[in-house]
C-alpha cells in the first residue's frame, strides 16, 4: 500500500565571484553608530578607486584603499550637508586578469 521512491541528485559547486556590498545610506552625526560609508567585499581586489561625488558633480571623497571609508566630509574640510551622493567604483578583482569592473549607486547622508 506504500509506495518507496528513490531519487539521486548531481550537485556541482562552482565560482560565483565575488559578493561586494555598498550600503545606500549612513549617519554620521556622532554617535558612534553608522558613522563612516564604505563597501564592503567578500573578496581581496587587485585595483580599487572608489569616488563619492555631490549633486553638482564634483568629487567629495576618493580612496585607492578599500579599508577606508567616506566619514561624511565634503572635500573641503566641513561636513557635507543631508543630501543623495552618487559613488563609482571601479576595481579589478586578484584573481581576474586585467578585467576592470564598475560599481555604481547611490548613497544618503542623514545627520
Amino acid at each position: 500500500s506504500c509506495e518507496t521512491l528513490e531519487r539521486t541528485v548531481n550537485v556541482v559547486a562552482s565560482e560565483c565571484g565575488c559578493n561586494i556590498y555598498a550600503p545606500n545610506s549612513f549617519t554620521p552625526d556622532n554617535d558612534n553608530i553608522n558613522e563612516i560609508w564604505k563597501v564592503v567585499a567578500e573578496c581581496e581586489f587587485e585595483s580599487y578607486a572608489l569616488r563619492v561625488f555631490n549633486r553638482w558633480g564634483e568629487m567629495v571623497f576618493f580612496s585607492e584603499d578599500p579599508s577606508i571609508g567616506w566619514n561624511g566630509d565634503s572635500g573641503t574640510g566641513y561636513f557635507a550637508g543631508n543630501d543623495i551622493y552618487q559613488f563609482i567604483l571601479q576595481y579589478e578583482l586578484t584573481n581576474d586578469e586585467n578585467f576592470i569592473q564598475e560599481l555604481t549607486g547611490h548613497i544618503t547622508l542623514m545627520r
